[in-house]
C-alpha cells in the first residue's frame, strides 16, 4: 500500500524514521561533542598541573645541586635539564647577580624536534621559578614549554578518547537507526491496517473493521471508525429491512385498490355505496401504513436530531400519564403512578413518546378492571422508567420478537395497532444510549424496562 498522500513523495513510515534518526543523531552529536569537549579540558587542566609539579622538581632539583656544590660553577645541572628535556621544556637558569649560568635553550628546542620529529613549534610564557638555599637566594629558573600543547601521553589519551567517541557515535546511530525503523514500524502498522479496512469498507464490504487496534490515540482512532461503521451497517441494514416493511405493508392495501378499480373499469361491478366506503377503508388504511411508516423512519433517524437537555424523567411520565388518563378511564382501566425525581441528558420530546407508546401499549392489553403502574427510579447508576401491567402477557417464544416492527404476537388478535409502537420505543431509546427490556408471564402481565443513562 501507499501511504503518500498528493504533493508528498514519501509516506508516513519514511518519513517518522527519518525524523528518529536525525533527532537521534542530533543528539549523539551534541553528546559526544560535549563530552570530547569536557575531555580535552580536563585534560588540559592536568597538563597544566604537571607542568607545574615538573617546574618545582626542577626547582628542587636545582637548589639540591647548589647546595652540594656550593655555587654554580661546580653545580650537576644534569639532573635538572634531563626534566626540562623530559618536559618538554627549555630551561634558563640566572644567578642573583644576573650571570647566565646555563642557557641551553638552543639544545633543548633541538632536542624538543627530534622528538616531536620536525620543528619543535612556538614557546608559550616564560615560567620563573625562584631558587634559593637555606633562605637565601640563590637565582632564578625559566622554563618556557610548547605552547597549545598537550605532553605525548596527554596527546594520546586525548585521541584515544577521540576515537572511542567516535566509534561510539557510529554505535549508538546504528541502534538509533534499529529502534527508529522498529517505532516508525510499530506507529504506522494499525494506521495502514485502518486505511485498509477503509478502504474495504468504502469498497461496500460491509463486515470490514479494525481487528488490532493499538493502544493510546491510534487505538481510539480505530475504535471510532469500527463505531463509525458500525453505524452506518446498521443504518444500510434498516433502510432495507424499512424498504421491505414499506413494499410489504403497501401491497395489500394498493392491490385491493387496483382490483376494485379495474373491476368498476371494466364494468364487471358496478358502483356502489358499499364498494366506495370498502375502497374509502382501504385508502385510510394506506394512510396509516404511510403514517406509520414515517414514524418509524424518524424514530431512526431520531440520533441525528435529538435536542438533548437535562430532562426530569418523572416529569415528562407525569405529562404522558395526564394526557392519556382520559383513555384509561374509558377503558375501566387504573392507571398507578410512583414517581421518582431522576435527571437524565435527552430529548424531552422524544422521551415523552416512548412513555406514551409504553403506557398506549399496556392499555391495549389490560382487560378492563386491570392496573397499569408507572414508575421512574435511579438504579444502579442509571434513570429507570417501567410500566407494568396485569394484562393477557406475553408467551416466552413471542418476548423475543416483540420489539420487532409490524410484528404483532398471538395475543394481539382482536386489539387495534400495526406493530411499530415498540419498535420506535426501541429506536428511540437506543437514540438516547439506553436499552428495553420485558419480563413477562402468560395471564399475569408484562413489565416494561427502559433504562437511561443518568445526567452528569
Amino acid at each position: 500500500m501507499s501511504d503518500t498522500r498528493p504533493g508528498q513523495s514519501f509516506g508516513l513510515f519514511p518519513r517518522l524514521a527519518i525524523a528518529f534518526v536525525a533527532v537521534a543523531l542530533a543528539a549523539i552529536v551534541v553528546v559526544a561533542l560535549l563530552t570530547f569537549a569536557a575531555a580535552r579540558a580536563q585534560i588540559a587542566s592536568f597538563a597544566e598541573s604537571s607542568r607545574t609539579s615538573t617546574a618545582e622538581f626542577i626547582g628542587a632539583a636545582l637548589e639540591s645541586a647548589y647546595a652540594e656544590a656550593g655555587d654554580w660553577r661546580e653545580a650537576d645541572l644534569t639532573p635538572a635539564v634531563t626534566l626540562a628535556a623530559a618536559a618538554p621544556a627549555t630551561l634558563q637558569i640566572v644567578a642573583t647577580d644576573g650571570t647566565v649560568v646555563a642557557d641551553p635553550g638552543l639544545a633543548m628546542n633541538n632536542m624538543m624536534a627530534s622528538m616531536h620529529g620536525g620543528d619543535a613549534g612556538p614557546l608559550g610564557d616564560p615560567r620563573p621559578v625562584s631558587l634559593s638555599v637555606d633562605g637565601a637566594p640563590i637565582g632564578t629558573a625559566t622554563l618556557r614549554f610548547p605552547a597549545d600543547e598537550l605532553p605525548g601521553g596527554e596527546a594520546q589519551l586525548l585521541a584515544a578518547l577521540g576515537r572511542t567517541a567516535l566509534f561510539s557515535a557510529v554505535v549508538a546511530a546504528l541502534v538509533a537507526l534499529v529502534a527508529a525503523l522498529l517505532v516508525a514500524q510499530r506507529i504506522t502498522r494499525p494506521l495502514r491496517t485502518l486505511a485498509t479496512a477503509a478502504r474495504r469498507f468504502g469498497a461496500g464490504d460491509p463486515a470490514a473493521r479494525v481487528d488490532a487496534v493499538a493502544a493510546g490515540e491510534i487505538g481510539e482512532v480505530g475504535a471510532a471508525f469500527n463505531r463509525m461503521a458500525d453505524v452506518l451497517a446498521r443504518r444500510a441494514r434498516q433502510q432495507r429491512e424499512l424498504a421491505g416493511t414499506v413494499a410489504h405493508e403497501l401491497r395489500t392495501p394498493t392491490a385491493i385498490l387496483q382490483a376494485s378499480l379495474e373491476a368498476l373499469l371494466d364494468g364487471v361491478e358496478q358502483p356502489s355505496t358499499e364498494q366506495l366506503a370498502s375502497l374509502h377503508d382501504e385508502v385510510l388504511r394506506l394512510q396509516r401504513n404511510i403514517a406509520d411508516l414515517e414514524s418509524l423512519s424518524a424514530a431512526e433517524a431520531a440520533e441525528l436530531t435529538l435536542m438533548l437537555a437535562t430532562t426530569n424523567l418523572a416529569s415528562v411520565a407525569t405529562g404522558a400519564a395526564s394526557a392519556l388518563a382520559p383513555q384509561f378511564a374509558s377503558g375501566d382501566v387504573t392507571l398507578r403512578t410512583v414517581l421518582q425525581d431522576v435527571d437524565v441528558h435527552a430529548d424531552a420530546d422524544r422521551l415523552r413518546q416512548v412513555v406514551t407508546n409504553l403506557l398506549a401499549n399496556a392499555l391495549k392489553f389490560t382487560p378492563a378492571g386491570g392496573d397499569v403502574t408507572l414508575s421512574t427510579r435511579a438504579r444502579d447508576g442509571d434513570a429507570e422508567l417501567s410500566v407494568a401491567d396485569t394484562g393477557v402477557g406475553i408467551p416466552a417464544d413471542d418476548q423475543e420478537r416483540v420489539f420487532e416492527r409490524f410484528w404483532r404476537g398471538r395475543n394481539a388478535e382482536g386489539v387495534g395497532g400495526r406493530g411499530v409502537g415498540l419498535a420506535i420505543v426501541v429506536e428511540l431509546v437506543r437514540a438516547h444510549g439506553g436499552a428495553v427490556t420485558v419480563i413477562s408471564q402468560v395471564g399475569r402481565g408484562s413489565t416494561f424496562f427502559v433504562r437511561l443513562p443518568r445526567s452528569r
